[in-house]
């Protein structure tokens, strides 16, 4: 009797996952990834420029080579319109990443462009959508039941508050430590790919400087300032970064016409 329990408990033990590395996690969230990005583009406002998309995708591979993860990974980076005339950005896993066109206008340096899709790329690498996904909806994300559910505006935002801001029931809601993490993850990617990190610093102060657009509260931008900088002094200064080449100038110009 002892033996067949015994027996009986070996055989209700719940399955144990195969821990993966962190490029086979890249490569199963990017299949999650493609049934992600089909139910979040339904009637998302999208801008289309075949010209400034090659240039945003080639920075953004540039910046993914610093990472072993995001390397191989394949790139998407599309520009949308801003809901609410507020600057925000978003990435879901497989690195497809979706960037406020009114910040994109707002931007006079190339660090600056670096550091806004750096930032999505720590947030890919750090897992923090599927992660959400996974603790907040208590299901496989990859369930038809859960698609359904998470995206029922063109912008994946579940619920708000009464003065438009995300609540922790958002897809893309951002705890302070998983910011922290990207922040980490995009100072050193901007290092590496040959861009002045203090860009992650002035893209903060511009959403400071347009409160109104910030999908940040002005409260936390500071601490986010205070915590890019701890993140910078880590690494020597570039000797020669990259600041405006010829083929950033001409993107931008295109980009502001749009």
């Amino acid at each position: 009797m002892l033996i067949a329990s015994v027996m009986l408990a070996a055989c209700s033990r719940p399955e144990v996952k195969p821990t993966l590395s962190p490029e086979e996690q890249v490569r199963h969230d990017g299949q999650l990834g493609v049934k992600l990005a089909e139910a979040f583009e339904t009637g998302l406002p999208r801008i289309a420029d075949s010209e400034v998309a090659v240039f945003l995708r080639t920075l953004c591979g540039q910046l993914a080579s610093g990472s072993p993860a995001l390397r191989d990974a394949p790139m998407g980076v599309v520009m949308i319109e801003d809901r609410a005339a507020t600057w925000r950005n978003y990435a879901l896993p497989g690195v497809r990443i979706y960037l406020s066109l009114g910040l994109l206008k707002a931007i006079e340096f190339e660090n600056e462009l670096a550091a806004v899709i750096a930032l999505q790329l720590g947030h890919v690498e750090h897992r923090h959508v599927t992660r959400n996904i996974e603790q907040r909806v208590g299901l496989e994300p990859d369930h038809p039941a859960v698609l359904a559910s998470l995206f029922p505006s063109p912008y994946g935002e579940r619920q708000e508050d009464s003065v438009g801001t995300l609540t922790k029931d958002a897809v893309f809601y951002y705890s302070e430590e998983q910011e922290y993490e990207a922040i980490e993850r995009a100072v050193e990617l901007m290092y590496r790919g040959g861009y002045d990190p203090r860009g992650l610093a002035a893209l903060w102060d511009r959403y400071r400087s347009n409160p109104g657009r910030s999908p940040y509260p002005i409260e936390t931008l500071g601490t986010l300032v205070e915590r890019t900088y701890q993140s910078i002094v880590r690494f020597s200064p570039l000797r020669n970064p990259i600041v405006r080449t010829e083929r950033f100038v001409a993107v931008m110009k295109r980009i502001k016409r749009l």
